[in-house]
């Protein structure tokens, strides 16, 4: 993502330089398999890999100039077990 700001005066307001969020890249990565039946499947993930910090939200607080706001998610990683039971199969 390119950089953006949080509010429509571009941070030129007093104090609200922090409005502004760095341009940032998020790379997410996946390996699956599926069985030869289709009727299991295994997947890996990754998300956020190289861990990187952004701001999701924020806000100015306008009578005391603090920016508040919500971070983005860390790396994360997991597994995931699928199966297809019944007469669909």
């Amino acid at each position: 993502s390119d950089s953006y700001y949080f509010d429509v005066f571009e941070g030129s307001l007093p104090n609200q330089s922090e409005m502004e969020q760095d341009a940032f890249t998020i790379a997410n990565v996946r390996a699956s398999w599926l069985s030869n039946r289709g009727d299991y499947e295994v997947m890996l993930f990754v998300e956020n890999v190289t861990d990187e910090l952004y701001a999701e939200t924020r806000v100015a607080v306008g009578t005391t100039g603090a920016v508040i706001g919500q971070f983005s998610a860390p790396r994360t990683w997991g597994v995931r077990f699928s199966a297809k039971f019944g007469a669909g199969r």
